[in-house]
């Protein structure tokens, strides 16, 4: 005999079920071929087994089932939803900011196995989304070509007045990688910082009223992005992309509150 099988109580409970089962029809079988006998006692010992082992298995079927959902839905809250909800919040973060943005953690999750565990319209709805930030990057990349030409463009015609160096190439550089000032029509003017940067690099080449010169600079150029037709595109895309990314976050959030629904 088996006494390790015995003692798992899901095998004996089921058994006992079972066996239960099989003597209370006997014993119900055997009470209607004699009616005279009074069998009610011995019927109602195995039907009490029967009820107890029947309440028992299925009690037993559900906290496994339970258990195994709660560590299903657990382990893709944890290593998919979660996960991917933040990198879709970050990537809403970096298009706010006027940057490029990619899904890494999709990339992690596509190349294993775990790419198994997520739901359909999820997978579907995100491999879209990579596709649109890719479309969207290129035309990135165009708005960003045609605002170095108008930076170059606005601060070739400076020069080195005290022989100093000239200043047109730092400058440049400094304003380039401010991303709101370049592409956010609604931002007029660079950080302070960067002002600043560019006021005091005018008087160390030799500018007077620095200052002044900074911000008629500055008004050049923004003046000169709100007029050219790829920064505009850049602008036209990010207001077509935003509604799709939310759209996803939206999805994977729900994922992420019901992750086996």
């Amino acid at each position: 005999m088996n006494l390790k099988w015995w003692r798992n109580p899901w095998n004996f409970s089921r058994s006992l079920c079972a066996i239960a089962g099989v003597a209370a029809f006997a014993v119900g079988v055997l009470q209607q071929a004699n009616p005279q006998l009074n069998l009610s006692f011995v019927l109602a010992v195995p039907l009490a087994l029967f009820t107890a082992s029947f309440s028992a298995t299925i009690g037993m079927w559900l906290y496994s089932h339970i258990t195994q959902q709660s560590r299903d839905a657990d382990f893709r809250f944890q290593r998919i939803y979660t996960p991917l909800y933040d990198d879709l919040l970050r990537v809403t973060d970096d298009l706010k900011r006027c940057q490029v943005a990619f899904l890494h953690q999709w990339r992690e999750i596509n190349g294993t196995s775990l790419k198994e565990f997520v739901a359909p319209e999820v997978s579907n709805a995100v491999k879209d989304i990579i596709q649109e930030l890719e479309r969207y990057h290129e035309v990135w990349n165009d708005a960003y070509a045609a605002a170095e030409q108008v930076l170059v463009a606005a601060t070739k015609r400076l020069a080195d007045m005290v022989r100093t160096g000239n200043p047109g190439a730092e400058i440049a550089t400094d304003l380039k990688s401010d991303y709101p000032f370049l592409f956010d029509p609604t931002i007029t003017i660079p950080s302070q910082s960067r002002i600043d940067n560019t006021a005091n690099r005018l008087g160390q080449a030799g500018y007077l009223d620095s200052k002044k010169l900074a911000s008629e600079l500055v008004k050049t150029v923004k003046d000169a992005l709100l007029k050219d037709e790829r920064v505009a595109a850049r602008q036209r895309a990010i207001e077509a992309l935003m509604p799709k990314v939310e759209a996803v976050r939206k999805l994977v959030h729900q994922r992420l509150m019901r992750p086996l629904s």
